[in-house]
């Protein structure tokens, strides 16, 4: 598969900035790159209509627009933060405990489902 125009032009803008024998052009190093040859790699099946799953193109094609968030981790060292800021130094153990609580809501119903 031949090197697209903008990995070449980052290429170019890295020999610029580090010296050209620096510059490793490696596509696999490239995270741009590999992405864009992954997707021509998959590309001819999510679009060719005449596949025997249907189902797998339209999979494919939702795995390829979700867009990874990092909004639930950071709300979790959000809660952590509180915690800590409001109790102090404490045991791992008892932080975990009060920080799954905080994260997971009333646990009462969890815990009367365990022990019955």
């Amino acid at each position: 598969m031949d090197r697209s125009k903008l990995f070449e032009s980052r290429l170019e803008k890295r020999r610029k900035r580090l010296g050209p024998n620096r510059v490793d052009e490696d596509w696999r190093k490239d995270p741009g790159e590999k992405a864009r040859r992954i997707w021509e790699w998959w590309r001819p099946i999510v679009t060719e209509e005449s596949t025997s799953f249907p189902a797998f193109s339209k999979a494919l094609r939702l795995i390829a627009l979700i867009q990874v968030s990092s909004c639930a981790v950071e709300r979790v060292f959000s809660q952590l933060n509180v915690i800590v800021e409001t109790c102090g130094r404490m045991l791992e153990d008892m932080l975990e405990v009060r920080l799954f609580a905080r994260c997971n809501g009333d646990l009462d119903e969890l815990w009367t489902k365990a022990y019955i």
